[in-house]
């Protein structure tokens, strides 16, 4: 007996649904016993959007306590959602510091479009550090999550090496100059 979607308690999405039929068919013809585990992303299409995939920065405090790092910026400060004149809301990545993404929250007119690939980091385990340093194009909304993870890495590395002035111009000062912020306890912290 094979089931999909809503009857098996699960998230209910069609997406989700559609995730667990491929592998039900697969599976059907070719057993190998896959299931679905990974993090399911969803999104609410209102104007502006909002999506989430992972962990909530709450149940991430939970979990892992100061370890984490919550850091966002405001799609008023993305090239392309100013183009646009689409600056409502905000895409937010919440980290074991430069380390492991644990999740993402953005609300932004785009916002089902960018969290596939925040979907994809937390399923493979990516870190802040893979984000930063894959290239994304410009202008495009989802520069945004490369900035965010830039200036997490940055942050960090001014943090352990307070004597080296240049490492925030290693990275480039255009991104240095955005409006992202970290949340409070970690600004605060060695």
């Amino acid at each position: 007996i094979l089931a999909v979607g809503d009857c098996t308690g699960g998230p209910q999405f069609t997406h989700w649904a559609g995730m667990q039929g491929g592998i039900a068919a697969a599976n059907a013809v070719m057993p190998v016993n896959s299931t679905v585990d990974s993090a399911n992303p969803w999104c609410t299409f209102t104007d502006p959007e909002v999506a989430h995939v992972g962990l909530t920065e709450e149940r991430a405090r939970e979990q892992y306590g100061d370890q984490i790092v919550c850091a966002e910026m405001k799609m008023s400060s993305v090239d392309r959602a100013v183009c646009e004149q689409e600056t409502a809301g905000f895409a937010k990545i919440i980290s074991l510091g430069q380390g492991k993404i644990l999740g993402a929250t953005i609300i932004s007119s785009a916002a089902g479009e960018l969290i596939g690939e925040m979907g994809l980091a937390v399923n493979k385990q990516l870190t802040m550090n893979d984000v930063a340093l894959s290239v994304h194009a410009y202008p495009s909304l989802s520069i945004c999550l490369q900035q965010i993870a830039s200036n997490v890495v940055q942050d960090e590395l001014a943090t352990a090496y307070p004597q080296d002035g240049c490492v925030r111009s290693c990275f480039g000062p255009a991104i240095a100059t955005r409006d992202v912020t970290l949340d409070a306890q970690q600004a605060s912290s060695p």
